[in-house]
């Protein structure tokens, strides 16, 4: 074990010294610069530590030691990694890496060429690694440290032994150290009881071994070494991806090429910034990731439309919903009108928008159908609600009319609903509860009516029996109040004119009655002066009357008493029977005006020729 460390050690050294060597002979002589090597299987690592007093152009240096080291051409090398430090510093400020069959000025044009704004993060849980593992070594005896490269040949103008290394770097400026002062520190954490040599051999070889395993993970990383075949699957799943597109014209055809695309992503994402494909990584990575953005719009624009198709089943829906839809609609079809022609999901996005922009107009349609069906139902509900409110007060025919016009309106509004609609379905139950509400109107109005014309035509008979009765044509007053009385009595009491109609009964009743009594009288009156007319109308006439209902005034012609005279005086005292005829005669007279009298129930008064009371008959006379 002790052979191995001192024979690595030496062959370190010859290294060492002959890089140093090889500066000297270049301009680098006399200068404060200590060259450190550490190997790990096929990576050598070089450490160039210099005082901070000392100021070194980093593409100079890397350069002189790139040549150096190509000059020496040790066997079996592949990678080598130089770093540039302060002294007094815990990390390099610049690295550089090359593979021994490039060219100093081949890698230098390609260092150029790399992204000066690039960086990349080491993850903490590597520092930690290298930390532990750094503290590990620093806990073993000098003289038991062990190395995975235990023999290394050089082959040089001085030397002849082998060596197999290999480093990473990069020539980069401060900003882009990929190493963390807080994860890495270089220098030792505890203290030994060791000499000052073997103490100062342990921090320097920890440190480089920090440094390597550094460089270990740098060149391990994906299409950094070799050839890159992260990029090649990723292209792969690329053309994959598109052939799925091209073969399942379908939602699960675009969710399946979206994960080849997701996939594709995930090996380009691990080539790391410092691997000489990261360029181009950047650009195909660009381009993959705006191709799955486009197929992530295109499923996005999918669910909505499924939503929208959920939402908009089993119809029909209320306003609020349809405008939902309209607004899933119009999300799904937004991201689809973005999708570029040159896209291979483009044909698929084209055939989705038609069916999208196809059911947004049907939304739409049924939207304005809802909504009108809504604004026309509010309408005959507000409409029967002032309907309903003036059926409370409303008394005359015009109101009632006016009512019933209303709930014409109303009907008539709700049947104009169209079908298909919430409003519909809400409208029919409605619609018999207006239905009833407008037959109510109808028949009160009627009855309303009905009663309006049975109280004016009583007021107005009841007018016209007064202007008999005044001019005492009691048949004629009688025949109107009759039809005042019956007019208003059939007036119905549910009616706003009961009220007016209730008093007037018992009032026309009175009248009807007065003039009955009048009229009675009138027709006794009448027989009184047909009987009188038998009685003085005859050859010669014997008398001229008046009746009243007072009195019956009878009086004698001239002719007629002359004619009585001149008989009784022709008579003379010889021919009695013709004065017993005359006084015959004048008897039965005198009893058919007593019973004249007596039947019309009015006082009589007979008079003679010349005005003189001849005789009386009846009370008070």
């Amino acid at each position: 074990m002790k052979t191995a460390t001192l024979t690595r050690r030496s062959n370190l050294q010859i290294l060492e010294e002959n890089l140093q060597a090889q500066l000297q002979e270049v301009g680098f002589k006399d200068l404060p610069l200590q060259i450190n090597c550490s190997a790990i299987e096929e990576t050598l690592l070089i450490v160039a530590e210099h005082p901070p007093s000392l100021t070194l152009k980093p593409e100079p240096t890397f350069a002189a030691l790139h040549s150096a080291i190509l000059k020496l051409q040790p066997k079996g090398i592949q990678q080598v990694g130089i770093c540039l430090k302060l002294t007094e510093q815990k990390q390099p400020y610049t690295f550089y890496s090359f593979g021994m069959n490039q060219s100093v000025s081949s890698r230098f044009d390609a260092a150029k060429r790399r992204d000066k704004n690039s960086s990349a993060i080491v993850p903490v849980s590597f520092w930690k690694s290298v930390e532990e593992t750094l503290a590990v070594k620093l806990e073993i005896p000098g003289n038991e440290l062990n190395s995975e490269a235990e023999n290394i040949s050089l082959s040089s103008s001085s030397t002849s032994e082998e060596s197999s290394i290999i480093a990473t770097g990069e020539d980069a400026d401060l900003s882009e150290n990929p190493f963390d002062a807080n994860d890495l520190d270089l220098t030792t954490k505890k203290s030994f009881h060791l000499p000052a040599s073997s103490w100062l051999w342990l921090v320097g070889a920890g440190a480089v071994t920090a440094l390597l395993l550094s460089f270990y993970y740098f060149f391990t990383r994906p299409c950094v070494i070799g050839t890159c075949t992260a990029m090649a699957t990723a292209e792969q799943l690329n053309q994959e991806s598109v052939k799925t597109l091209k073969a399942k014209k379908t939602v699960v055809g675009v969710k399946e090429a979206k994960g080849k695309i997701n996939q594709a992503i995930a090996q380009l994402e691990t080539i790391p910034f410092w691997s000489p494909n990261y360029d181009e990584t950047k650009k195909i990575l660009q381009d993959y990731r705006e191709k799955n953005q486009t197929l992530n719009s295109v499923i996005i624009a999918t669910n909505k439309g499924n939503l929208a198709a959920v939402k908009s089943k089993n119809p029909p829906h209320n306003a609020q919903t349809w405008s939902e839809v309209k607004s899933l609609w119009q999300g799904a079809i937004a991201p689809l009108e973005k999708i570029s022609k040159s896209s291979p999901i483009y044909p698929f996005a084209q055939q989705k928008l038609k069916e999208y922009q196809g059911n947004l107009a049907t939304a739409n349609k049924r939207l304005l159908v809802e909504q009108e069906a809504e604004n026309i139902l509010n309408q005959a509900q507000t409409l029967a609600k002032v309907t309903e409110a003036r059926t409370g007060v409303a008394q005359s025919v015009e109101s009632w009319e006016k009512i019933e016009s209303n709930w014409e309106n109303v009907v008539s509004t709700i049947d104009s609903i169209s079908q298909g609609t919430t409003a519909y379905d809400r409208a029919k139950v409605l619609l018999k509860d207006y239905e009833r509400k407008l037959a109510r109107s109808r028949d009160r109005k009627t009855i309303e009516k009905i009663a309006e014309d049975s109280y004016t035509q009583g007021i107005t008979s009841a007018a016209q029996a007064r202007i008999f009765q005044d001019r005492k044509q009691w048949t004629q007053a009688s025949e109107y109040w009759q039809k005042a009385l019956t007019a208003i009595q059939e007036v119905p009491s549910t009616t706003s004119y009961y009220v007016k109609a209730r008093p007037l009964v018992n009032s026309f009743k009175d009248s009807l009655q007065k003039v009955e009594a009048k009229l009675v009288v009138e027709k006794i009156l009448l027989k009184a002066g047909s009987d009188l007319d038998k009685v003085c109308n005859v050859a010669p006439k014997v008398c001229e009357f008046t009746v009243s209902d007072e009195l019956i005034i009878v009086q004698m012609t001239p002719d007629y008493v002359q004619k009585l005279q001149q008989t009784f005086i022709k008579a003379g005292n010889k021919d009695t029977k013709t004065r017993q005829a005359v006084e015959k005669h004048l008897q039965t007279l005198q009893a058919a005006l007593e019973t004249i009298s007596n039947n019309a129930g009015v006082p009589l008064k007979l008079y003679d020729d010349r005005g003189k009371v001849i005789g009386t008959h009846g009370v008070g006379l």
